[in-house]
């Protein structure tokens, strides 16, 4: 599904995020996240052909699990100057529990395609 279309059906503001991965060699970034009320459905959010991504700050030194978790603050997408990706920007508030800090950081990335799949 193109990203846009995927953004004028699903409102992911609030969502809970509970885990990231990235997968440079098969282009691949995995979001596993909560969907706001009223929905409150757990799934997997997929985004394929994934190239250029810039995290700022650095996404990879969270350590992701029972006591570090997140919330989308925001995600748009918008057209490339190539027709086929589209540029991502997503806005993430982490929490460290223990330090009780909070981080947002900011990804950007291109990609083509986006699926959704739910765990219940």
């Amino acid at each position: 599904m193109k990203i846009q279309t995927f953004l004028e059906h699903f409102y992911l503001h609030d969502s809970g995020i509970d885990n990231y991965q990235y997968f440079p060699i098969e282009q691949q970034l995995i979001l596993t996240i909560e969907l706001p009320e009223p929905e409150n459905i757990i799934g997997y959010l997929y985004f394929f052909g994934v190239k250029n991504l810039i995290s700022d700050p650095d996404i990879n030194q969270i350590q992701w699990g029972e006591q570090c978790n997140g919330v989308i603050l925001n995600i748009a997408g918008s057209p490339s100057l190539d027709s086929l990706n589209e540029q991502i920007e997503i806005l993430l508030e982490v929490v460290d529990y223990p330090e009780k800090i909070k981080t947002v950081f900011v990804l950007n990335f291109l990609a083509f395609d986006i699926k959704w799949i739910p765990l219940n």
